[in-house]
């Protein structure tokens, strides 16, 4: 295991991950924002993450859109257009966007995925949450937490920047969910 920075607070430890179970509605609420952040890129010819096809991008929303409507429910935030801003809107210059909930980002990926991912250009000095989740599931696992400085420490050269556990995928920080802060620490 690698070293964490000395600046790095212990938090008190308590329950790991949260699955929660989205109703129907809430669940129809991130599929419907899913869609319109899906519609703005293609209006906009944007590509998915590293240019992927179409229906691969319209899954991902939807897996994000999922993931952030589980962490607003477990903070116990209600749904506003603040929460789920439009893809438009969101897209900004890199690392421009804001937060999905105050100092948060959502990070979400299908459940058989085990990593938060956080991009070089993302910023440093964000919560990350990372979210599990599958289209047609209202069950949501937030696996944990883990601040911007603590994932990327070491830059470029430090233990998380990787092409992926498979090599082959993107460059970015491949952050391990099972090196999270449980989520009964979030802030």
């Amino acid at each position: 295991m690698t070293q964490l920075p000395l600046f790095r607070l212990r938090l008190p430890v308590g329950i790991k991950s949260i699955e929660l179970e989205l109703t129907l509605e809430e669940y129809a609420e991130a599929i419907r924002c899913a869609l319109k952040r899906h519609q703005r890129a293609i209006e906009k010819h944007r590509k998915g993450g590293n240019h992927q096809a179409p229906e691969r991008s319209l899954a991902d929303h939807q897996i994000g859109c999922l993931g952030e409507r589980a962490n607003l429910k477990y903070k116990g935030l209600p749904l506003s257009v603040m929460d789920f801003y439009p893809d438009d809107l969101r897209a900004q210059t890199h690392g421009a966007k804001p937060a999905d909930i105050g100092n948060v980002e959502v990070r979400a990926h299908r459940k058989k995925g085990k990593y938060l991912l956080i991009q070089d250009y993302d910023p440093r000095d964000r919560f990350y949450v990372s979210a599990s989740a599958d289209i047609g599931d209202r069950r949501v696992t937030l696996c944990g937490w883990i601040h911007g400085t603590v994932a990327t420490a070491g830059g470029r050269s430090g233990p998380w920047w990787s092409d992926g556990p498979h090599h082959g995928g993107r460059w970015c920080y491949w952050y391990p969910d099972e090196n999270l802060e449980p989520m009964s620490s979030c802030p």
